[in-house]
């Protein structure tokens, strides 16, 4: 019998890791200025209690070191490393002109153009893909300019997986973008995206050895959040690297 189950990642830390969750959330307020716990999903679009939990396993799993029941000296800025790309760009503006807080310089609050974004994510394209959160005011501009594919244009999920697979055994294409709205908190369309996409990707990369290097591909999600939407893409870390985007 299947059964739908809520997984929290905070269950697969170790006591001294979960305790530095509330020592993050701590810091983060502190640093931005915020009042609260509760202003952090202002700052940071679809923080949840699973976003720093996962957060703190990935960079353990980077490590290679899960055993290891703490994180390294310089964990704060591998966490700051991860949170950064997803400042609400209208709320760390609001921060910076009316807080009084000395943590937040105004010329630090840089974001990047999705050219640099995507530059950055080649780097890495053999371990990691490009998930990018938006809103659906941006839905037409990507489809323009990137030639992107809309995962609500496939009619069947065996459609989905051809052209994945098709674009990591013969296409000459060197980046496949999708883009996928999210209009509800049910994430089971999502997580079976995920899934393909994540499985053609390992695939891809095992086949690579020394005689038969695979070809550089880097698959981008684009994620739309729906405007004032009551239930944001959650924000989890994984084999995909998140960043915020708004043109």
């Amino acid at each position: 019998r299947f059964e739908r189950q809520y997984i929290s990642y905070a269950g697969s830390l170790s006591p001294s890791s979960l305790e530095k969750v509330d020592i993050f959330k701590k810091y983060l307020c502190n640093r931005y200025g915020l009042f609260g716990e509760k202003n952090l999903p202002e700052l940071f679009c679809g923080f949840n209690d699973d976003t720093i939990p996962s957060a703190i396993l990935h960079i353990l799993l980077q490590q290679g070191n899960c055993d290891n029941e703490d994180i390294k000296q310089d964990e704060t800025e591998q966490l700051l490393k991860l949170f950064y790309p997803l400042r609400h760009p209208a709320k760390i503006t609001s921060l910076v002109i009316n807080s009084s807080s000395q943590n937040l310089d105004d010329k630090d609050q840089s974001f990047d153009t999705f050219e640099k974004v995507l530059d950055t994510a080649k780097k890495n394209y053999n371990k990691e893909m490009l998930l990018i959160l938006t809103c659906d005011l941006e839905y037409n501009s990507f489809q323009c300019k990137w030639n992107s594919k809309c995962i609500s244009d496939y009619m069947k999920v065996s459609h989905l997986e051809k052209d994945v697979t098709n674009f990591f055994e013969s296409s000459m294409a060197d980046i496949l973008v999708l883009q996928y709205q999210h209009k509800t908190n049910d994430l089971t369309q999502f997580f079976q995206i995920k899934c393909i996409l994540e499985s053609a990707h390992s695939l891809h990369w095992k086949k690579s050895n020394n005689e038969t290097p695979a070809k550089k591909k880097l698959v981008v999600l684009i994620v739309h959040n729906v405007m004032g939407q009551k239930d944001p893409f959650p924000i989890i870390f994984s084999q995909f690297k998140q960043t915020l985007f708004f043109l």
